[in-house]
């Protein structure tokens, strides 16, 4: 699994789908027919990231700020919004951090986002 997202990651860096130049498309082959955009990483301390994705799918356009550490796998939501403008200002920080699971949309969005700045040292 880890070779298919490094074959991803890769890919992914040669383009990027975006409204925004900053934007990379995030491969989330479990969430078919739906598109996930990285907006933003910002490494907070250690090998802790703060993420910012935008979701295109069925339902609309949504946004989300997790908090991710690398190393432990473990993410928390800071904030998800319907529209950008309402992520802004974060009033708080993620309060819970939780075990990634295997395969889901945060633990694609996480495994990219570590590999992205080379904190693998977890997966």
């Amino acid at each position: 699994m880890l070779k298919l997202l490094a074959s991803l990651v890769a890919a992914s860096s040669a383009f990027a789908f975006s409204a925004y130049a900053a934007e990379i498309a995030v491969p989330v082959p479990s969430d078919p027919g739906t598109k996930y955009f990285l907006l933003n990483l910002q490494a907070q301390s250690g090998d802790t990231l703060q993420v910012e994705t935008r979701r295109e799918g069925k339902s609309g356009i949504s946004h989300a700020i997790r908090l991710v550490s690398c190393s432990d796998r473990t993410f928390g939501y800071v904030y998800d919004a319907d529209e950008r403008s309402e992520v802004f200002p974060i009033v708080s920080p993620a309060t819970d951090m939780s075990v990634l699971t295997d395969q889901s949309i945060s633990w694609w969005v996480s495994a990219f986002a570590c590999q992205k700045l080379g904190l693998t040292s977890g997966w």
